[in-house]
């Protein structure tokens, strides 16, 4: 039986009051508790510290039981149980990366999400799930694109690529009313009676009520990472925001729209990034680096006026403890910028194939500035060992590409085999750590390099393509571009973990833009 004690390492910390050191946090248990298993400190047993990749990702509790999305599974804990036993919920279904939940807690339901859009239902009363709705491919539309979900009076959903809010209603779907929005840079939403907030990359936070659209906070610092997630109820008074490598929490008044607090967790003298977080009756749960943060006797006002903000960059710290650093961007047209559409970062649907991108694409820029066609040459971003350079290549026939397609709709999975397929030309290399790095769709490689080969930063290995794809299939020239994928922390011939698995787009995309800069 695993279990979970208190331990006296976390300090929950707020600029107007002195930091409670490790001494005199034991007179403070009634207020801060956090939740450790295994004595490994960790909640999260994949991740050492709290490096990269992985972490939990969205939080949320009924009654008082706290529910969790971790590595793509859910699991559960119940406060009243002394011994804080973390519970594996096993999901009956063949799941794409679960991502989101929220909960209805009249009918006591709870909403999964995953990166296929595919919504699922737990239902706690008598612990059996369903598949609530499946996307399934839409020929010549934009097939949608689900970041979010969340309850009040209905499930609403979050799409960025048909920019719609949308929330079901007796098993429907149907598009929320609203003002001209572009939700393209949208990371989450909250719904309250007749009020929609909006938060957007780059810390800014919208409200559409009575049909008009209004903008109320845009963050001061500008070295801040986006926040990624929001949480209110209708109970409280403020919105609090979370998410990215800020470590801290904001508050926001309803009323005022200003910002009134901020909230640090630290452990001893280290900041920790927070991941998000939920509030239920007087507690403040969140989930922090490795730990669950349990704040009891919550109180709202208790952080008000609140002016002090801390500059610690927690992304890059975590990414110089791992190996993930010192790399550049593998095509030269890209070197000053990195997309900004979701769509082309890992972790975004491909209904075609019913399956997760597991990478990055580099296209030509829709404005012309940037091209990328078949003599753009692709580099090394760090040195490495290629392990696999196809020198020689067959494009597959229509058939075989259609066959492969109806094989991933009919499994509604891609499989390894398959995906391998789709890449097309390949090479791959693989530097220190266990950091392997692909390179896809190329039109043709580097002939003077062969396996065993080491590369330097700046080589070029080979040339964009379309090879692998539909358009390369019918021997076209359009839809040239690079794929690029960095696998982590992985020796399997599969190439189980990619960067951004168990993540939700954005912050992979905060990641790329860090490692990549």
């Amino acid at each position: 039986m695993v279990t979970f004690i208190i331990i006296l390492v976390c300090i929950f910390y707020h600029p107007n009051k002195a930091i409670i050191k490790k001494n005199s946090l034991f007179s403070q248990t009634e207020k801060i508790k956090v939740i450790n298993k295994n004595n490994s400190n960790f909640i999260h047993l994949n991740q050492r510290k709290y490096n990269l990749p992985f972490h939990p990702v969205k939080i949320r509790a009924i009654d008082n039981k706290i529910f969790f999305i971790d590595s793509g599974f859910l699991y559960s804990i119940d406060l009243s149980d002394l011994h804080y036993q973390i519970k594996k919920i096993q999901i009956p279904f063949k799941t794409n990366e679960i991502i989101s939940l929220t909960i209805d807690s009249v009918d006591k339901i709870i909403f999964l999400l995953d990166k296929l859009n595919t919504i699922y239902t737990y239902d706690l009363k008598n612990k059996s799930f369903k598949v609530y709705a499946r996307t399934l491919p839409i020929k010549n539309k934009i097939e949608p694109q689900y970041i979010d979900i969340y309850y009040s009076d209905k499930l609403y959903i979050l799409d960025v690529a048909q920019n719609k809010i949308k929330y079901f209603a007796h098993n429907i779907i149907y598009d929320l009313k609203q003002p001209r929005v572009n939700l393209a840079e949208t990371v989450d939403i909250y719904n309250e009676f007749s009020k929609t907030f909006i938060l957007e990359r780059g810390n800014i936070l919208k409200l559409i009520f009575n049909n008009k659209l209004e903008s109320f906070l845009i963050a001061q610092n500008t070295d801040r990472y986006s926040y990624l997630n929001i949480f209110s109820n209708n109970n409280l008074k403020n919105i609090y925001l979370s998410g990215g490598y800020n470590g801290n929490i904001i508050s926001v008044s309803k009323d005022t729209k200003k910002v009134i607090g901020n909230y640090y967790i630290y452990e001893n003298n280290t900041l920790l990034p927070v991941y998000d977080l939920c509030i239920i009756k007087n507690k403040m749960i969140i989930l922090a680096g490795n730990y669950l943060v349990v704040h009891d006797k919550f109180k709202e006002n208790e952080f008000n006026n609140l002016k002090a903000t801390e500059k610690n960059d927690l992304l890059s710290e975590s990414l110089n403890k791992s190996k993930l650093k010192d790399f550049i961007v593998p095509i030269d047209n890209y070197s000053s910028l990195l997309p900004t559409y979701s769509s082309v970062y890992p972790g975004s649907r491909r209904l075609y194939r019913y399956g997760v991108h597991e990478g990055i694409d580099f296209f030509s820029d829709p404005t012309g500035s940037i091209v990328v066609d078949q003599t753009t040459p692709v580099i090394a971003p760090k040195k490495g060992i290629l392990i696999r350079i196809d020198k020689i290549y067959h494009e597959m026939s229509i058939n075989e590409h259609q066959n492969i397609l109806n094989s991933c709709l009919k499994s509604f999975t891609t499989s390894p085999t398959n995906i391998n397929k789709l890449r097309g030309r390949q090479v791959w290399i693989k530097h220190n750590d266990g950091v392997i790095t692909i390179y896809a769709h190329l039109s043709q490689v580097n002939k003077a390099l062969s396996i065993g080969d080491q590369v330097d930063k700046g080589d070029i290995i080979g040339y964009v393509g379309n090879s692998g794809t539909t358009d390369g299939v019918y021997k076209t020239k359009s839809g040239m571009h690079l794929h690029f994928e960095i696998h982590i922390n992985d020796s399997s011939k599969e190439l189980e973990y990619y960067l951004g698995k168990y993540l939700t787009i954005e912050e992979t995309m905060q990641i790329y833009r860090k490692i990549l800069n």
